[in-house]
C-alpha cells in the first residue's frame, strides 16, 4: 500500500516579532500578522530569520 502527501494548506495566521530594517522606523520591533489564504503558491511561514516585505500602519510616529 502506497501513500502520497497531496498538500498541506494553512489556515488563519501567524504572529510573528519583527524588526523593521529600513526606512523612518528603521531598529523598531513590533509584530506582525501573517494572515494565510489557503493557497499553497502564495502563502509562506516564516522562521526566525527570515526577511519579508511588510506593509505597516502607522500614526504620526506610532507603529
Amino acid at each position: 500500500m502506497e501513500s502520497h502527501l497531496k498538500a498541506v494548506v494553512f489556515e488563519g495566521e501567524q504572529v510573528c516579532k519583527v524588526e523593521i530594517l529600513d526606512g523612518p522606523f528603521k531598529g523598531q520591533q513590533t509584530f506582525a500578522n501573517n494572515r494565510f489564504t489557503g493557497r499553497l503558491e502564495v502563502d509562506k511561514v516564516f522562521v526566525t530569520g527570515d526577511k519579508a516585505l511588510v506593509v505597516i500602519d502607522y500614526t504620526g510616529q506610532t507603529i
